[in-house]
C-alpha cells in the first residue's frame, strides 16, 4: 500500500505540472507576449486535463477514505480537515499578495469571495440560493467544488444506501448530464432546460473520472476483480469521447493523461518512474500550488516578461513556478499542519466541553 500511496503522489506532480503548463502557456494569450507561439503545444494545449486525472485519482482515494472511515460525519470531517486549512493559508496569502502583484486575470480579491472558497460551496449554487453574482477569488478553485459533491455523494452511497450503490449512481448521473445536455441542444423546452440545469448545479458532467477511480480501487482491493479493471477503462474511453466532441486529438490526448493511472497500476516501470524525487515533491506540494498558482503566475509572468528580450520571455514562467513551489513547500510542509493541528485541538475541547456540559446537566438531574 505505501508504494501506491507514493505512485499516486507521482500522478498527482503530473497533474499539477499539466495544470500549470496549460495557464503559464495556453489559458491567457491576452497577458502573456510568447502564448501565441506556445498555445498549441499539445503539452500545453491539453494541460487542463491534469484536473481530469486528479478526478480519477480522487474517485480511488477516496474509497480507502472511506473504508478507513466509521460514519459519515466522520468521513466528511476528515476530508473538511484536508482541504479548509491550505484553503485558508492560501486566501489568506491571496489578499495580502494581490495588492503588490496586481496585473490579476481574476481582478483584486473581494471578501464576498471568501464565502464561496472557504465554504466549499459552489458560486452558482449561491446565486441560486441568495441571488446575485457569486465568484471564487481563483478561477481553478471549481475543481474543488466538484470534489466536494463527490465526497458529500460518495459518503451518502457508502453509509446510508451501501457501497456498491456508488459507482452505479456516479455512472446513472453522469450518462443524466449527458442526455441532458443533448435534450437541451436539440430539443430545448422548460423541463429539459430544467433538467440540464440540474445537472450542471451537480456537477454530474464529471462524474465519470471519479467512477473509473472508483473501479479502479476495486479492482485492485477486491480480490484483483479484472472485470471492474476492463469497465474502468471503458468508463474512461466514455468520458473521453464525450468529453472530447468527437475531435480525434482531443480524445487522444484525454486517454494518454487519464490513462496514466490505470497504466500506474499496472505497470512496475511506470510506478518507479513516477516515484523519481520531483515527480514526489510535486505531488507533495500540489495542493497549496494548485490554489495559489494561477493569477499569481500570469500576473507575475506578464510583469517579468516585459523586462526579458522577445525570445528568452518563454522561460520567465519557469522561475515564476520554482517561487511559487517554494512557498507551497512551506505551506505543505509547516503551515497547513500547524492550522491543522489547532483547528483540531480547538475542536476536540469543543467536544469535551460539550460532553462534560452534558455529564453535568444529566448528573444534576
Amino acid at each position: 500500500m505505501q508504494q501506491r500511496v507514493h505512485y499516486i503522489d507521482g500522478l498527482r506532480g503530473i497533474a499539477i505540472m499539466l495544470v500549470i503548463g496549460f495557464h503559464a502557456y495556453a489559458r491567457w494569450p491576452e497577458y502573456l507576449p510568447y502564448a501565441d507561439l506556445w498555445a498549441d503545444v499539445p503539452a500545453f494545449q491539453y494541460g487542463y486535463l491534469g484536473v481530469q486525472l486528479f478526478f480519477v485519482i480522487s474517485g480511488y482515494v477516496i474509497l480507502l477514505t472511506l473504508e478507513r472511515s466509521t460514519t459519515a460525519s466522520g468521513f466528511i470531517a476528515k476530508r473538511w480537515l484536508r482541504l479548509f486549512p491550505a484553503m485558508l493559508i492560501a486566501c489568506a496569502l491571496i489578499f495580502a499578495t494581490a495588492p503588490i502583484i496586481g496585473q490579476r486575470p481574476g481582478g483584486m480579491p473581494q471578501l464576498s469571495q471568501l464565502i464561496p472558497s472557504l465554504s466549499l460551496i459552489e458560486p452558482a449554487w449561491l446565486s441560486q440560493l441568495f441571488g446575485g453574482e457569486w465568484h471564487s477569488i481563483e478561477g481553478a478553485f471549481w475543481s474543488l467544488y466538484v470534489e466536494f459533491k463527490f465526497y458529500l455523494l460518495a459518503a451518502t452511497c457508502y453509509f446510508f444506501i451501501g457501497k456498491r450503490s456508488l459507482v452505479p449512481l456516479l455512472l446513472s448521473l453522469y450518462v443524466f448530464a449527458l442526455l441532458a445536455e443533448i435534450a437541451y441542444h436539440y430539443f430545448p423546452n422548460s423541463t429539459i432546460a430544467y433538467c440540464y440545469q440540474l445537472s450542471l448545479l451537480g456537477s454530474w458532467q464529471y462524474f465519470a473520472w471519479f467512477a473509473a477511480g472508483a473501479l479502479f480501487y476495486q479492482s485492485t482491493h477486491e480480490a484483483e476483480n479484472h472485470s471492474r479493471f476492463a469497465f474502468g477503462i471503458a468508463v474512461l474511453l466514455l468520458a473521453a469521447i464525450a468529453s472530447s466532441r468527437l475531435n480525434t486529438a482531443t480524445f487522444i490526448a484525454t486517454m494518454l493523461v487519464t490513462g496514466l493511472f490505470p497504466a500506474a497500476l499496472k505497470l512496475s516501470l511506470l510506478q518507479r518512474a513516477l516515484c523519481s524525487a520531483p515527480l514526489l515533491f510535486t505531488g507533495f506540494i500540489s495542493y497549496p500550488l494548485y490554489l495559489i498558482h494561477e493569477n499569481a503566475l500570469i500576473a507575475l509572468t506578464a510583469h517579468f516578461a516585459r523586462y526579458v528580450p522577445e525570445p528568452y520571455q518563454v522561460i520567465v514562467p519557469i522561475g515564476v513556478v520554482g517561487c511559487l513551489m517554494a512557498v507551497s513547500f512551506v505551506i505543505a510542509r509547516y503551515t497547513e499542519p500547524w492550522v491543522r493541528r489547532v483547528i483540531s485541538a480547538g475542536f476536540g475541547a469543543l467536544l469535551r466541553y460539550i460532553a462534560d456540559l452534558r455529564h453535568k446537566v444529566v448528573k444534576e438531574r
